[in-house]
């Protein structure tokens, strides 16, 4: 979200004090909204404290409401995601050429969102952000139990 933030211009939120930042310096910032996950699934949108509570609350959200896909397994997101909404069948993803091959390009090389520079990790900068956003960690790590949960369910 930050690389997006710097270059949104055609935004009404674009701030140009946040295009000029490095990600060190913005996880350091008032820019940053910590844990911004667990604030949207609790409806919280103001400044209130995050406690184990309201990630209790976002984690059984999660849980109950949401097909979970994780871009770090991209490939596997694709596929589940094409099989839960049966495009894989419907759409003839598997016996298809043209669709197959759609859909390996996609898998493959994405489609350029969230094409943004590769960011070394920096111990000083992803500590600040996982003390700062450890309430979206913890949800992000049940995210992944969750993923593998969720393939026992499907086809």
């Amino acid at each position: 979200m930050f690389f997006y933030r710097q270059h949104a211009t055609f935004e009404s939120s674009f701030d140009a004090d946040l295009a000029a930042m490095s990600l060190y310096q913005f996880s350091l910032s008032d820019k940053l909204v910590e844990n911004f996950e667990v604030k949207s699934l609790n409806g919280i949108t103001d400044n209130t404290v995050i406690t184990v509570d309201h990630v209790t609350v976002a984690k059984e959200i999660l849980r109950q409401k949401f097909l979970v896909l994780i871009f770090e397994w991209f490939d596997i997101s694709i596929v589940r995601m094409e099989k839960y909404f049966s495009w894989w069948t419907s759409l003839g993803v598997w016996d298809n050429f043209t669709i197959n091959s759609c859909h390996f390009e996609f898998v493959e090389y994405g489609d350029h969102v969230g094409n943004h520079p590769m960011v070394p990790t920096v111990e000083d900068t992803l500590e600040n952000f996982l003390v700062r956003n450890w309430a979206d960690t913890e949800l992000y790590h049940y995210a992944k139990i969750l993923f593998a949960e969720q393939a026992k369910l499907l086809p």
